[in-house]
C-alpha cells in the first residue's frame, strides 16, 4: 500500500520531521494491523446500514482504537465520489472537520464539557449524514459527565453517534457500557508487527536484520504506536541499516541472553561460571526482571523448536538463534523447559516486587543448575563426568514429603559400577528386592549450608508474609555442615507436637531453593510447652480465679519457674 513521502531535508533547508507512528498512520480498515475481526465487522455494519449511536472500543494503547474510530467516522459520512471521501479522512485526522468531534477525555473531563457535548448533538450535521463525538480516553470523565450523558446516549437525536475509546473499560460506569456495542482491540503478536516493521522499512529504504525487527516488536509489547516510537530511536542512531547489536544496545539489553547462560552452565555442570557470567549481564545494564523474563521467553522458543520444528516458533530464526535453540532443545528435555517457562516466569514476577531482586534471580538460576548439572560440591571443580543426560534431567517442580529422597542423597554416578548407573535397571527399587551397599561417598553432604545460603534463602521468601512468619518460628539457626539446627523456637508460634511434621516442611521448602541435602533439627527445650493450653488450664484453677477476683486482674501470660529462686 502506498503512504505520504517522508518528509526531510528539501533545496538547502530544514522541513519537520513527521514521526513514523503519525506518518504511517492508517486510513483504510484494510491498513489497520492485527485488527481484522472489529475491521471486518465495522466494515460489514456500513455495508447493511446498522450502525448503532454509541460504541466503546477498547484496547491497551498503540493497538488503533483511536485510529478506528476516525476511519470508522470517514466511512460513514463518506460521499460517493472518491476523491472527496479522501478530503474528508484527511480533514477527520486533522481535527478540520465540522461534523466530527474528537475530545480528550482527559482534559475534558468536567460537566460542564458533557454539556457542550450534549448541547452539539443538537444541531443537524452540515455535510454528512451524521454529527459524530468521538470522546478518547473516556473512563478519565468524572462521575457527573458521565450521569449528564446518559439520557443523551440512550435516546440520541438520529443524526447522532457516539464513539468512545477506552485503556480501562473497568473504569467505565456499567450505565455507559450498556448503552453502546462493545469492540474489544487485541494486542497485535510478535509476527505481524514484525512483518509490519519491515513493510515500512523497506518504504523508507532501510535495511535491517530480521531479528532485529523481532527484538523491536518484543519490546513494543503488543503496541503498533511503541514499536514505531522504538524503531523510530534505532533510525536516529543509524539511519541506513537496522541491525541486532544496535537494537540491543539502543535498549539496554544484555548481549548474551540469560538462556544461553543456562546452557553453558548445563554443558561445564558450572554453578560459579553462571554467577560470574550473569554479574556480567548485571553490569551490561541488564535488570533482573528482565533476564528472568528473558529466560522464560527462551525456554519457551526452545520448547516449541523441540516439540514441533522451526515453524512452530512463528519467528525469523537466524543461523546463530538457529544453533541456539538446537543446543538447549538438545540438552533439555521438553518437561524440564516446560517446567521452566513457569518457573522463570514466578522469579520475574517475584523480582519486580522483591527489595533485593537480584537475590531472587540468583537463587532461580542455580536452581536450574542444580536441577539440569547435577548435584556438585561447588567448592569443587565441575568434571564432564558429573553433568547429567538429558533422559536424567528431572522436572523442575516442587516436591512433596513423600517423594523427597533420602537425607544422604543418591550414590554420586562415578562411585556406582556400571550396571548401576543411570540407564541401567535401579538397584533399589522394591521389585527388584536388592538393596545397594552403603558407600562413603554418600555420606557427603550435597549441600554445605552456612550463613550467606541461609541470608539468600530468607531474601527468596521475602515478601510472602505467611512463609516468613511460619520460618520465624523456628528461631535462630546453627550451622554444622549440611545440619540446620534450631535450639530455641518460639513457643508461641512453634508446637511441640508438629515438630517432625514441621522439620520434614522446612526441609522440602530449602530443596525448592536448591539447598538439597540440608537436614533440619529442632531440638524442642525441656521447658518449652505449648503456652496457651498450659495458660488455658491455669486460668482454670480455683485458686488462680481467686487471686484473679481478688486483685482485680487477668493472667497475661506464663513462665517456667526458675530452680535458682527460693519462692
Amino acid at each position: 500500500m502506498a503512504w505520504p513521502s517522508s518528509p526531510g531535508l528539501k533545496e538547502g533547508f530544514f522541513v519537520s520531521y513527521t514521526v513514523l507512528a503519525r506518518r504511517y498512520r492508517p486510513r483504510r480498515f484494510e491498513d489497520l494491523v492485527g485488527q481484522e475481526a472489529v475491521s471486518t465487522t465495522l466494515s460489514k455494519a456500513i455495508a447493511s446500514q446498522r450502525i448503532a449511536h454509541a460504541y466503546l472500543f477498547c484496547g491497551t494503547r498503540g493497538v488503533g482504537k483511536t485510529t478506528s474510530a476516525r476511519i470508522f467516522a470517514a466511512a460513514i459520512n463518506a460521499p460517493e465520489d472518491e476523491k472527496d471521501l479522501a478530503n474528508v479522512r484527511e480533514a477527520i485526522f486533522r481535527g478540520e472537520d465540522l461534523d466530527v468531534q474528537e475530545l480528550d477525555g482527559a482534559s475534558n473531563r468536567g460537566i460542564n464539557e458533557a454539556k457542550e457535548v450534549i448541547a452539539r448533538s443538537v444541531i443537524a450535521p452540515l455535510g454528512g449524514r451524521k454529527r459524530i463525538c468521538i470522546i478518547d480516553e473516556v473512563h478519565m470523565l468524572t462521575r457527573e459527565a458521565f450521569n449528564a450523558l446518559l439520557k443523551t446516549m440512550e435516546e440520541p437525536p438520529a443524526h447522532a453517534m457516539f464513539i468512545l475509546c477506552t485503556t480501562d473499560p473497568e473504569k467505565v460506569p456499567t450505565t455507559i457500557l450498556s448503552r453502546c456495542q462493545r469492540y474489544d482491540f487485541r494486542p497485535v503478536s510478535r509476527e505481524r508487527l514484525t512483518a509490519h516493521l519491515q513493510d515500512v522499512l523497506q518504504q523508507e529504504g532501510v535495511q535491517a536484520e530480521m531479528e532485529a525487527l523481532t527484538l523491536v516488536a518484543e519490546a513494543g509489547r503488543g503496541s503498533v504506536r511503541d514499536a514505531l516510537s522504538l524503531l523510530d530511536r534505532v533510525l536516529s542512531a543509524d539511519p541506513e541499516e537496522v541491525t541486532l547489536a544496535g537494537v540491543r544496545d539502543l535498549l539496554g539489553l544484555a548481549t548474551v541472553s540469560p538462556a544461553q547462560l543456562v546452557a553453558r552452565s548445563i554443558a561445564a555442570a558450572d554453578a560459579r561460571g553462571v554467577l560470574s557470567a550473569l554479574a556480567e549481564a548485571f553490569q551490561s545494564g541488564a535488570e533482573p526482571e528482565e533476564i528472568a523474563s528473558d529466560l522464560a521467553t527462551c525456554f519457551r522458543d526452545a520448547l516449541l523448536f523441540a516439540v514441533g520444528g522451526v515453524e512452530s516458533v512463528g519467528l525469523h530464526l537466524s543461523a546463530g538463534r538457529r544453533e541456539d535453540l538446537e543446543a538447549i532443545a538438545g540438552q533439555l528435555p521438553p518437561d524440564y523447559l516446560a517446567s521452566g517457562v513457569g518457573l522463570a516466569d514466578e522469579a520475574a514476577r517475584a523480582a519486580k516486587y522483591s527489595s533485593t531482586p537480584r537475590a531472587v534471580v540468583e537463587a532461580m538460576l542455580l536452581q536450574l543448575v542444580f536441577n539440569l548439572g547435577g548435584r556438585l560440591d561447588i567448592n569443587s571443580s565441575p568434571t564432564p563426568s558429573q553433568k547429567k543426560k538429558p533422559e536424567h534431567v528431572r522436572e523442575v517442580k516442587p516436591l512433596a514429603p513423600s517423594e523427597s529422597p533420602e537425607a544422604d542423597g543418591p550414590l554420586p554416578e562415578q562411585a556406582l559400577p556400571a550396571k548401576h548407573r543411570p540407564g541401567s535397571p535401579d538397584p533399589t527399587s522394591k521389585k527388584s528386592g536388592q538393596v545397594a551397599e552403603p558407600s562413603p561417598a554418600s555420606s557427603k553432604p550435597e549441600f554445605a549450608v552456612n550463613t550467606n545460603s541461609w541470608s539468600t534463602f530468607l531474601a527468596s521468601v521475602e515478601g510472602d508474609v505467611r512463609l516468613e512468619l511460619r520460618v520465624e518460628s523456628f528461631g535462630p539457626p546453627a550451622f554444622s555442615g549440611d545440619c540446620l539446627s534450631f535450639q530455641n523456637p518460639i513457643p508461641e508460634s512453634f508446637p511441640a507436637s508438629q515438630r517432625v511434621a514441621e522439620e520434614e516442611w522446612l526441609q522440602s521448602t530449602l530443596r525448592r531453593f536448591g539447598m538439597v541435602g540440608v537436614r533440619v533439627e529442632v531440638k524442642i527445650p525441656v521447658g518449652h510447652t505449648d503456652s496457651k493450653s498450659t495458660q488455658q488450664k491455669i486460668q482454670g484453677h480455683p485458686l488462680i480465679e481467686s487471686l484473679s477476683r481478688a486483685l482485680e486482674g487477668e493472667v497475661i501470660g506464663v513462665h517456667a519457674r526458675s530452680e535458682n529462686r527460693d519462692v
